[in-house]
């Protein structure tokens, strides 16, 4: 799985005006093993520091009433540490879900390309996701 995301998500990034590194995160343990629930399935970071995305597969909630199939949030990774972009931590781009299928792929590359080849804001991709049924307000 995680050598086919990278493919997919790989030409997205490839009509980026950035150049990009992936993984960012790790994928495996120490073992090789895939890491699970939370963990990053696929990551990338622009190689100037300034971007990334991570996309994460969660268990079930198996005693939710309801729970999202799909889950997107940006966050800042290193913030405060003059190691990640000046001090200013990367912005990031954060996707997840139960099950991947192919229209989510599909929804999902929609919301990166957004984030990576048209740069938009965080508030712009999370509005821009929304208005197309990607993501809710919780």
């Amino acid at each position: 799985m995680v050598a086919f995301l990278g493919s997919y998500f790989g030409a997205v990034l490839a009509d980026s005006p950035r150049a990009w590194k992936s993984p960012w995160l790790p994928v495996a343990g120490n073992d090789g093993t895939l890491l699970r629930d939370g963990q990053s399935v696929y990551s990338a970071v622009a190689a100037d520091g300034t971007r990334g995305l991570k996309i994460t597969l969660q268990l079930p909630d198996v005693g939710a009433k309801s729970s999202p199939d799909k889950v997107i949030w940006m966050g800042r990774f290193g913030d405060g540490d003059r190691e990640y972009n000046h001090g200013l931590g990367i912005p990031y781009i954060a996707l997840s879900c139960v099950q991947l299928s192919p229209s989510l792929l599909s929804d999902f590359a929609t919301v990166i390309r957004n984030w990576v080849v048209s740069e938009m804001s965080e508030a712009e991709v999370l509005r821009a996701a929304m208005s197309r049924g990607i993501a809710d307000w919780n």
